[in-house]
């Protein structure tokens, strides 16, 4: 790690430490990290599938306004995949606000198109549904080995945290998704940003009758779970 990055991931935790209350583990076991009410921050997308890597390290930030209750996903490279047909070719964007997960990308022909309906996004207590496994090594943005907590939820989904409360990376499910975060700007968000796309914002993402179900199931499960845990 070179001495500017080193500055980085200490102002990081300096500036996560005044922000983030941390929950009183049981005894013998990490608090679970919490997020501050604005932040965003970088990431890498990675995707592979029958052991092919289809999208290695596509950059990508995540952007969060709890006060809003809306998160905005940029994937100026290449988008998640399963957003869309043929979402992983083209870039993308991917809001999430209290009426539903949108998608815009124009390259693909989509102004604006509803993924699911009522979901939204996650509470700064983006944990509440894991449980702790045990401390394993992850990789950041940067390639850089962070010792980790280890927290995985039901259907196969994981997280890494830094032994410092960092978040280093997320596995969606059996899906072939991570993410490996980079550094947390802790910070107040344009709401203007979380303003919904343009277009016609109802129709769905995919034509009834061709959700990819198996692919999808996950995905929206863990979403749902946090709806359901707001509720």
């Amino acid at each position: 790690m070179t001495l500017g990055r080193a500055l980085v991931v200490v102002a990081l935790f300096a500036a996560l430490a005044s922000c983030q209350i941390l929950p009183t583990p049981p005894p013998g076991l990490p608090a679970k990290p919490v997020w501050p009410n604005q932040f965003d921050s970088p990431f890498g997308l990675n995707w592979s599938e029958a052991g092919q890597q289809i999208i290695v390290n596509a950059t990508s930030h995540l952007y969060y306004d709890w006060d809003l209750e809306a998160q905005l996903i940029d994937y100026p490279e290449l988008c998640f995949p399963f957003a869309a047909p043929e979402s992983w070719l083209y870039p993308c964007q991917l809001l999430f606000i209290p009426s539903g997960i949108y998608v815009t990308q124009p390259d693909n022909g989509i102004d604006c198109c509803l993924l699911d309906a009522g979901v939204g996004t996650v509470p700064p207590e983006f944990l509440r549904a894991f449980i702790y496994a045990g401390e394993e090594d992850a990789n950041d943005w940067y390639g850089d080995s962070h010792e980790c907590n280890h927290w995985v939820s039901g259907g196969g989904f994981a997280y890494w945290t830094s032994l410092n409360g960092l978040d280093v990376q997320f596995k969606d499910d059996d899906t072939g998704v991570y993410w490996n975060f980079g550094e947390f700007n802790v910070r107040a968000q344009d709401p203007s940003m979380f303003d919904i796309f343009s277009g016609n914002c109802s129709q769905p993402c995919y034509p009834i009758g061709q959700e990819p179900i198996d692919e999808l199931y996950p995905y929206y499960r863990l979403f749902e779970s946090f709806k359901n845990l707001r509720n």
